[in-house]
């Protein structure tokens, strides 16, 4: 018989490389796809609409340069703090799982929202436990440090020295964020932190409050 003849094999191995060749392309259109969608945020606490903690002693206000990505644990003073149970205009306000904290990069998580996120935070940071009369809170400070800033595309104010003062518009690099969920930027440690959309869903399918998100 004439014609093409099939080596035997040969076509059970090209349809082999032409499975993972599909599935690695899919793979990809799906990284891609998270990236495109991936939204970003700066968490941050509503002192308006909930009680705020304030730290008890002016000479523990040191430790908030402790928390700059470095870990703080084994030297945690534990700093006692005082709970602000009123606006300024004298009315009560209800307590949150966010609350407020005298410094604003360091997130503040109650004892409920520790259970609920616990590994995810502990994955990216620690857990230090605050001491306070009425109620179980924890300071977060952030160890998971993601070099994004796209200082070129990005409204930067600087000291004179150089250094970042402070941002008024982010453009960050979202090809490094792809499978981040709470971080900050080397950067600008004492500013913000950030978390994706990933978190933000997780604390809202919780119920969890006192949580802010401002979208960059």
């Amino acid at each position: 018989m004439s014609g093409y003849q099939p080596v035997h094999g040969v076509g059970i191995g090209a349809e082999l490389v032409r499975s993972q060749v599909v599935a690695w392309v899919c793979s990809m259109a799906r990284s891609l796809k998270d990236c495109i969608c991936m939204k970003i945020y700066i968490l941050k606490a509503d002192p308006d609409s909930y009680q705020s903690l304030v730290l008890s002693l002016d000479e523990d206000n040191i430790w908030y340069r402790w928390l700059s990505g470095k870990p703080v644990a084994q030297e945690w003073p534990t700093p006692q703090v005082d709970v602000i149970y009123q606006d300024p205009k004298g009315k009560w306000l209800p307590s949150s799982d966010f609350p407020s904290f005298t410094v604003s990069h360091i997130p503040v998580f109650s004892g409920r929202a520790v259970e609920i996120l616990g590994e995810l935070l502990t994955k990216n940071g620690e857990l230090l436990p605050l001491n306070c009369i009425d109620g179980e809170y924890f300071a977060y400070n952030t160890l998971n440090l993601v070099s994004a800033l796209d200082q070129e595309k990005s409204d930067i104010v600087r000291f004179s020295t150089g250094r970042i003062m402070t941002v008024r518009k982010y453009a960050l690099f979202e090809d490094k964020l792809t499978d981040q969920i709470i971080f900050k930027i080397p950067e600008i440690v004492l500013l913000s932190v950030f978390v994706t959309d990933r978190f933000k869903d997780k604390i809202e399918a919780a119920g969890l409050t006192g949580f802010c998100f401002t979208e960059i």
